[in-house]
């Protein structure tokens, strides 16, 4: 996001500034505030919830992020599939379901796989956030996590994806709504259209994100 900031903040003089956090939380801090110009979680779950709040005025679907299990660089701990996860010998990772997209997904791919259980038992981390999961495996404070495929490209010299089994994963989507206490409402607009451009999505994809919905990648 910082790289659009910057080339739609060259293009139209408008700054803009973000604030980072997991999808719940942000949408928490809205709850609160009344206040900010849009709303980008990481699955539209979260989107439909501040639509039903009344929050949004118009919404784009910009990418797609799909869960795979992130490894040390060279995949030292021989992790094959989701049932590895609940390996004793393995410090494991996840979003927290109550505050990323990330960890509510994590929670239904296990689901899907019967195993959500054994693994919730065995986790060392439960994230606030998902840079707190990529920094943990780069830092080897984590053998595995859950994580967006987008997180690989982020940390390239340090970490490796292992695909989840297909029939257990499913792809979130990466929307981006303009709010209706937007001080600025044509600013608000201006970026949602750069965004959900050629362009726009053209740096998502260069940082990692699909933009198509499918598992293959």
């Amino acid at each position: 996001m910082d790289e659009i900031g910057k080339v739609f903040q060259n293009k139209t003089n408008i700054k803009v500034q973000y604030t980072y956090s997991g999808s719940a939380c942000l949408l928490a801090q809205i709850d609160n505030s009344r206040q900010g110009d849009a709303y980008m979680p990481g699955e539209w779950f979260y989107m439909e919830q501040a639509d039903e709040k009344g929050y949004l005025t118009e919404v784009e679907r910009i990418a797609y992020v799909i869960p795979v299990i992130g490894v040390a660089k060279g995949n030292p701990k021989k992790v094959r599939g989701l049932r590895d996860l609940a390996r004793k010998d393995l410090r494991v990772g996840i979003g927290d379901p109550h505050a990323t997209a990330l960890g509510k997904q994590a929670y239904i791919v296990l689901k899907n796989a019967g195993l959500q259980e054994e693994v919730i038992s065995n986790l060392t981390t439960s994230a606030a956030t998902v840079p707190e999961l990529g920094n943990a495996i780069k830092l080897g404070h984590l053998d595995a996590a859950i994580v967006w495929d987008a997180v690989a490209h982020w940390y390239p010299e340090d970490i490796d994806i292992v695909l989840i089994e297909p029939e257990y994963n499913e792809v979130s989507t990466v929307p981006l709504g303009t709010l209706e206490f937007a001080e600025d409402p044509q600013a608000a607009k201006k970026f949602l259209d750069f965004v959900a451009s050629d362009e726009g999505k053209a740096i998502f994809k260069k940082h990692g994100y699909s933009l198509t919905p499918n598992l293959e990648l």
